[in-house]
């Protein structure tokens, strides 16, 4: 029977190793919304829309 409480005891040991997990997940998550940024750097953005306005100031 102690064995048994033992075995028990060991059982929830490995459930707060998943919860940990989760929580890394949400940590991998911003570097992933910070990834997309870093690829599209505002410089190339700010540059197409300088052309816009460029060739809008053209047209009129």
């Amino acid at each position: 029977m102690g064995a048994a409480r033992r075995s028990a005891q060991r059982e929830p040991e490995p459930d707060p190793d998943p919860e940990p997990e989760p929580g890394v997940e949400p940590e991998l998550f911003p570097p992933r919304v910070f990834a997309p940024s870093s690829e599209q750097p505002a410089t190339p953005s700010d540059s197409a829309v300088s052309r816009a306005a460029a060739t809008a100031s053209r047209l009129d």
